[in-house]
C-alpha cells in the first residue's frame, strides 16, 4: 500500500480483485448447502443463477432472479451478499478517486493505490454510513449492534482482514504482484 500504481497495475488490481470476488462469492453460492449458518437448509442454486448473482453482486448491480430468504442461506447472505454490498461500493469510490487523481495530476503517471483506496473508502466512508444508517433507523440498539455486527462490520472486516493477510504473508510470486504489491 506504501507504494503508488500505475494505470495499468491500478486496473490489473481491480480487475483481479473483482474476479477473486466472482469466484468466492460463485463457490459460497454453490456450496451453502453444506456451510454453516443454513437454518432453512437452502440448497445451492444452478450454476448459471450462482454465476449471474456473482456477477451481479461484485459489479454492483445487485440483481436478483430469486427469492432472497428462502433461497439463499444466512451465511451465503451474510458472507457473501452484504460482503459484496460493501465492497464492490467501495471499489466504485476507489475507481472514482483513481479517476479525479488522474485528472488533477500532469506531471506523474500513478494513481495511488488500489488497495489504499479500497480499504479506505469502506472503513473511512461505507462503514461510517452504515452505522448512521443502522442507528437512524426505527430499530432499538440491540436490533442496531445486531445489525451492524452480523451484517457489516464482521464480514467487511473479515474481507478486509484477509485481503491484509494475503498481501503481508504470501511469498513475492505472480499471484501476489497481480494483486498490488509490484
Amino acid at each position: 500500500p506504501e507504494s503508488e500504481q500505475t494505470w495499468r497495475g491500478y486496473v490489473t488490481s481491480l480487475l483481479a480483485f473483482s474476479a477473486v470476488s466472482v469466484l468466492v462469492l460463485y463457490g459460497i453460492q454453490r456450496l451453502q448447502a453444506w456451510l454453516p449458518i443454513n437454518p432453512g437448509h437452502a440448497a445451492a442454486p444452478s450454476a448459471p443463477l450462482a454465476w449471474n448473482t456473482a456477477v451481479s453482486f461484485v459489479t454492483n448491480t445487485n440483481w436478483q432472479n430469486y427469492s432472497g430468504e428462502t433461497a439463499m442461506s444466512l451465511f451465503t447472505q451474510m458472507a457473501g451478499l452484504t460482503v459484496q454490498n460493501f465492497v464492490s461500493a467501495a471499489v466504485g469510490i476507489a475507481v472514482a478517486v483513481a479517476l479525479l487523481r488522474a485528472l488533477s495530476r500532469s506531471r506523474t503517471k500513478t494513481l495511488g493505490n488500489f488497495w489504499t483506496d479500497l480499504v479506505r473508502g469502506t472503513v473511512r466512508v461505507l462503514l461510517p454510513v452504515a452505522v448512521l444508517a443502522a442507528l437512524a433507523g426505527h430499530l432499538d440498539w440491540a436490533q442496531a449492534t445486531q445489525r451492524l455486527l452480523w451484517l457489516g462490520l464482521a464480514p467487511a472486516t473479515l474481507v478486509m482482514a484477509l485481503g491484509a493477510a494475503v498481501r503481508r504473508w504470501l511469498p513475492n510470486h505472480l499471484f501476489v504482484y497481480i494483486l498490488g504489491r509490484g
